[in-house]
C-alpha cells in the first residue's frame, strides 16, 4: 500500500514542480464541449485545427499509444466527447 502512496505522493510533487497546483481549488474553462462541437462541426475526418482549449470533466477512459492519447466519454455538462491528444516534441 505505501507503494502506490509513494507513486501518488511523486506524481503530485512532479505536477507542483511544472507549476500546476497538485489540489486546485478552481479551473476556468474557456469553452463547453457543446460549443467545441457546433464550432468544429465543418472538419472533415483527419482535418486538422489550431485552437487552444480548457475543458473539464470526467474521463471515464483513457487509450496511450506512444505518443497519441484518446480520452474517451469526457463528460461535460450533458455532452459527452472524445478527445484526441498528440505529443509534439
Amino acid at each position: 500500500m505505501s507503494e502506490i502512496r509513494d507513486a501518488r505522493l511523486q506524481k503530485a510533487n512532479l505536477l507542483v514542480s511544472k507549476g500546476f497546483a497538485s489540489y486546485a481549488e478552481s479551473f476556468r474553462v474557456s469553452h463547453t464541449t457543446k460549443f467545441l462541437i457546433q464550432e468544429f462541426d465543418f472538419l472533415e475526418n483527419g482535418q486538422e485545427e489550431d485552437f487552444s482549449v480548457a475543458i473539464a470533466g470526467r474521463v471515464m477512459a483513457k487509450r496511450v499509444m506512444g505518443k497519441i492519447a484518446f480520452f474517451y466519454n469526457k463528460r461535460s455538462r450533458r455532452s459527452d466527447s472524445t478527445v484526441f491528444r498528440k505529443k509534439d516534441y
